[in-house]
């Protein structure tokens, strides 16, 4: 186990260090990719960052947009989250519809608008209680 340890404590500093030096081999052995020549100031000033949303809610935006008929809305609710729910209301902020999320992961609503008479409409996803984004929809009759 203290071997399986260490081996992976040198292997976690093995990658930061190439992290760290890649701009910088990159640069002196001619390995860019850009048309303007870099100095190494700027290449050494450079910061990689990976970015990814695992731990966030996203609500994407419903497609089609506008639509008459149906449209769809994906969404993501992380393992860690509670209560998840999507809030439709109008313009004026009446709830027409409230929707419990009940799995966590990536999720696709259908929304039928055959009820709604033409005009925009918003819908909210809340999780654990708090609202954290709000889209728009239109509906063209």
């Amino acid at each position: 186990m203290i071997v399986y340890t260490a081996l992976n404590n040198l292997s976690q500093q093995f990658t930061q260090m190439k992290n760290c030096l890649q701009p910088l081999l990159n640069f002196l052995c001619g390995n860019n990719n850009n048309s303007k020549i870099e100095t190494l100031e700027e290449v050494m000033n450079r910061i990689n960052v990976e970015l990814n949303n695992d731990d966030a809610v996203v609500l994407e935006q419903n497609v089609p947009n506008p639509f008459n008929e149906h449209s769809s809305i994906n969404y993501y609710i992380p393992e860690n989250t509670g209560y998840a729910q999507l809030i439709f209301t109008d313009m004026q902020g009446r709830i027409i519809k409230t929707v419990d999320i009940k799995q966590s992961g990536k999720g696709q609503l259908k929304v039928y608008a055959a009820n709604l008479s033409q005009g925009i409409y918003q819908y909210s996803i809340v999780v654990d209680g708090k609202m954290i984004d709000t889209k728009k929809m239109v509906v063209e009759k």
